[in-house]
């Protein structure tokens, strides 16, 4: 390319160490359920101060793009760390759809001390699933 700042093509190779990210985010009737690529340490996964939940929407319109609209947190009312030391279901109050949820775990670390490399996610609300 003639511009070098203009973007590029890179190889990336496997370095064989799996990171430790959020695998997944799957919505529950009342809540989120969070998938960690790696065990986590105990003490942090079951510290609901180690999450963030706020909510926001898009008005849709003919324009292109447009800005978050009606942002507010969510509290979060608990934490169950599950048995595979990966898996963290996080109470909520009631969720609505046609909302975009972004979920932090900034206070997670792996049970190596690792913190994670994207702490946040988000998740678009669509639909509820059955209670």
């Amino acid at each position: 390319m003639s511009q070098p700042d203009r973007g590029g093509l890179f190889r990336i190779d496997f370095s064989g160490r799996v990171p430790f990210e959020i695998h997944t985010i799957r919505v529950r009737p009342r809540g989120f359920t969070l998938k960690f690529t790696l065990p986590v340490a105990v003490d942090t996964a079951r510290d609901a101060r180690s999450y963030r939940i706020r909510h926001y929407r898009y008005e849709y319109s003919s324009a292109y793009g447009s800005p978050e609209r009606d942002g507010r947190p969510l509290a979060i009312q608990g934490v169950r760390l599950r048995a595979d030391g990966r898996t963290v279901d996080l109470d909520t109050g009631r969720l609505e759809t046609g909302r975009v949820y972004e979920i932090a775990a900034t206070g997670v670390v792996s049970q190596n001390e690792d913190p994670l490399v994207h702490a946040t996610g988000v998740y678009t609300l669509n639909q509820l699933p059955a209670e």
